[in-house]
């Protein structure tokens, strides 16, 4: 540490304490501290280098008291890189607040200090004060722009904030830092899934793979993101392959589950789901698309259970969101009369509506607040708020056929037949195998008394679809 003070009768023990901490000889190193502390127990040095041997070997807590110790001497009163130093091991010790003061110490005399800010806002982010530590992760790229990580960090905390904007001049900030390899394409993969620009994220997906083949979390993004676009074919792949690489990968498992149950396998999706929840019991996603396949076998009752369960173990408010606005669906009966009354469609507007508040702009979990809300709307009658709603999820995601799928369903309830039929054909032409996308068109070809509405309903009951929704509004 060089900014450490030395004297003249230090200068052996320091060079010798120096050449021992550098190459981790720390039981040698903490032998000449207590040697050298006999003589001279208030050297700030000597303190210094004991707690970095103790630390070094693995006993924290007996080293906190002799950092404590050192910083109370007068070498530690504007030693920045002392205080930041002792701030590092609070933090290790997860003792946030004390940290985040000593990294303030630091700051204030070298207001530089490339390590004391990140370390600070690490200790926020502890703390759960999010706003904070982007500042102070903003604040450190700005000193040194070339540390991998504290880009990577701003990007979670952005994440965590829900700035989609900002995370997508993070990302390409990041693809400067590291250039050549996958880690800046797989960000940038995010922030476009994130901003609802799928075909972007699937390209920057397919570059991440191109540099690192291996990568499981890059096929298992782009496999959520094929199936935002409804190529369920090309998502289920991805979740194979991720499988094959990590077999017990909870997120691919679950991608794998979606798209089991909309390409008419539900049976299977709940088996899939079942085998991720018992590697990590409290998977909300595993929860949700659960009691998504439950839904589509007539099994309300475990699907309302597993809606509340994706609920109580969300993490993020996004996906509070999501799960939200799908037990708001269970509760409406998919958009007819399969809800128990005006009981469970005023609990399935309350949620929506919870939801909505909670679901970033242009997310996934936005795009299921907005639709399932439109549906909820156009079943208490008020069409225009209906029609709008889901027209502004579609025109941010063409392929999305949850959306497709809500939209013929409110067509259905005005009677306008054909729009109807034109939507929902739009989604057997994204997923021929999706189970509702069949089961709506037979309830729109029974309306019209076409003959092949039959062909629907039988298509229907083979990918699963077990429900006997009527649409209606209330």
């Amino acid at each position: 540490m060089a900014k450490i003070v030395s004297t003249d009768s230090l200068s052996s023990f320091l060079q010798s304490a120096e050449e021992l901490l550098q190459q981790k000889r720390y039981k040698e190193l903490h032998s000449a501290c207590i040697q050298f502390l006999a003589s001279m127990p208030n050297s700030f040095l000597g303190l210094f280098f004991k707690a970095e041997a103790l630390a070094g070997l693995g006993q924290l807590e007996q080293a906190l008291p002799i950092y404590e110790q050192a910083a109370r001497l007068p070498e530690a009163e504007n030693n920045a890189e002392f205080k930041a130093r002792y701030a590092a091991r609070l933090l290790q010790a997860k003792k946030y607040a004390e940290a985040t003061e000593r990294c303030s110490q630091a700051i204030s005399i070298d207001a530089n200090s490339y390590q004391a800010l990140v370390d600070r806002a690490t200790a926020h982010l502890a703390l759960d004060r999010a706003e904070e530590a982007l500042e102070d992760f903003e604040r450190a790229i700005a000193i040194d722009n070339k540390q991998v990580y504290a880009h990577l960090k701003r990007f979670a905390v952005l994440v965590r904030l829900d700035r989609n904007e900002q995370m997508l001049t993070a990302a390409h900030d990041l693809l400067v830092v590291t250039p050549g390899q996958a880690m800046g394409y797989f960000y940038l993969g995010i922030a476009f899934s994130r901003l609802g620009r799928d075909q972007e994220a699937v390209v920057a997906y397919s570059k991440a793979l191109e540099l690192a083949p291996r990568d499981p979390l890059s096929y298992i993004n782009r496999s959520a993101t094929y199936a935002s676009l409804g190529q369920m074919e090309k998502a289920l792949a991805d979740c194979e392959q991720a499988l094959s690489i990590k077999p017990k990968q909870v997120s691919a498992l679950v991608n794998k589950a979606l798209c089991l149950r909309t390409t008419g396998q539900p049976e299977k999706a709940i088996k899939v789901c079942n085998e991720a929840i018992t590697i990590e019991p409290d998977s909300a996603l595993a929860y949700c698309n659960r009691g998504m396949a439950n839904f589509i076998l007539n099994k309300t009752k475990q699907a309302l259970a597993d809606a509340d369960l994706s609920i109580k173990f969300s993490k993020q408010p996004m996906y509070v969101a999501k799960c939200k606005c799908i037990k708001a669906k269970f509760l409406a009966g998919g958009g007819g009369g399969g809800g128990d009354g005006k009981g469970r469609i005023d609990q399935a507007r309350q949620l929506c509506d919870s939801a909505v508040r909670l679901a970033p702009e242009n997310s996934h979990p936005w795009r299921y607040a907005w639709s399932t809300s439109a549906l909820i709307s156009g079943m208490m009658g008020d069409f225009g708020a209906a029609n709008q709603n889901v027209q502004l999820v579609l025109d941010r995601s063409k392929g999305f056929i949850y959306g497709i799928n809500i939209k013929a369903q409110i067509l259905l309830m005005q009677q306008r037949l054909d729009e109807a039929l034109v939507a929902v054909n739009s989604a057997l032409d994204l997923n021929a195998k999706d189970p509702e996308s069949n089961y709506i068109r037979y309830q729109i070809r029974t309306k019209q008394g076409d003959l092949r509405a039959s062909e629907d309903l039988t298509k229907a009951r083979q990918l699963g679809y077990l429900r006997d929704d009527v649409q209606d509004c209330l």
